[in-house]
């Protein structure tokens, strides 16, 4: 019984150990048909494919159609200088040190400049700035004649030297502007730099210099260089070494000058986009008028000229 019990238990261990042989390895078999099926990845999408999208492709964007420049009287109106935001550097090729000088002329203005202007303007009577702005005008006599004579304007040649002599006697030195309210002989200024300008000398290049304000080369050269040797006083002075003199004429003329035109100028700078190119533009605007000897511009003397 014992043999047979041992026999029958050794039986049932192998069959038990073939069950579990069989088992482990139908799941290895499985395993490995699952491990090598090649199917599975190839049936899987690309991974760097773009997923699929049922929406329509958007077209590309349009490229900017550049449209053909208007021909004849379709051309569009050009804007004169001042008008716009934009500098235009055409006309100004010395811009970036003008405006350099501008806005030191500026800052001297805003700091020292005004502050003197307004109280000349409060407190000295505006009848006797009008008599300094004669006596000034009547002591540039001298050079205004010689430079109408240069362009050969006698009737304007013969006002100046009417004016000098009415005004020097009747008008006490030139304080009272006789001649035109008894005699209706109106004013009139010149230098040589309008005299090169009648003569068809252009501007060269606008120039903006420091203190003196808006000029150019050749209006430089005329007011400040030739017309000083068509001034008998001045000549009197620099060779009697009174020089002292002929500054402190310089500097009351000058501030007379630009205390004249100060409200002009705050109203020109509210208003504007750009203040240099406005300014810029006024001057130019006036030298013209002047060269042409046309009528009294409303443009303010932005270069501290006696009118």
């Amino acid at each position: 019984m014992t043999i047979r019990f041992l026999a029958a238990g050794r039986l049932l261990l192998l069959a038990a150990m073939a069950t579990t042989g069989l088992g482990a390895a139908g799941a290895q078999a499985a395993s490995a048909s699952t491990l090598y099926d090649m199917s599975v990845f190839l049936n899987q999408p690309h991974p760097f494919a773009a997923p699929p999208s049922t929406a329509q492709a958007s077209p590309p964007p349009a490229l900017p159609t550049v449209q053909a420049a208007p021909k004849g009287d379709e051309a569009p109106e050009k804007r004169p200088a001042g008008e716009s935001g934009e500098a235009s550097s055409d006309d100004d090729p010395l811009e970036p040190v003008n405006r350099f000088f501008f806005g030191f002329n500026e800052y001297l203005q805003e700091y020292l400049l005004r502050h003197v202007a307004r109280a000349y303007l409060d407190y000295v009577h505006s009848g006797v700035r009008d008599s300094i702005g004669n006596f000034f005008h009547n002591l540039r006599s001298p050079v205004i004649l010689a430079n109408d004579v240069l362009q050969l304007e006698g009737k304007r040649a013969f006002e100046t030297a009417a004016r000098a002599g009415v005004n020097t006697t009747l008008g006490v030195g030139g304080f009272f502007d006789v001649a035109k309210s008894w005699f209706q002989i109106e004013k009139h200024n010149e230098d040589f730099g309008q005299t090169l300008g009648a003569w068809g000398v252009g501007e060269m290049v606008y120039l903006v210099l420091p203190v003196l304000g808006p000029s150019s080369p050749r209006d430089a050269i005329g007011k400040y260089v030739v017309d000083s040797y068509f001034d008998p006083l001045g000549m009197y002075l620099s060779n009697t070494d009174r020089e002292w003199v002929t500054w402190a004429q310089f500097g009351i003329e000058g501030l007379h000058d630009y205390a004249s035109i100060l409200d002009e100028l705050d109203s020109i700078r509210k208003t504007s986009i750009d203040f240099y190119a406005a300014v810029r533009s006024l001057y130019r605007q006036k030298r013209e008028a002047d060269i042409r000897n046309g009528a009294a511009s409303p443009l303010p003397s932005l270069n501290y000229d006696i009118e």
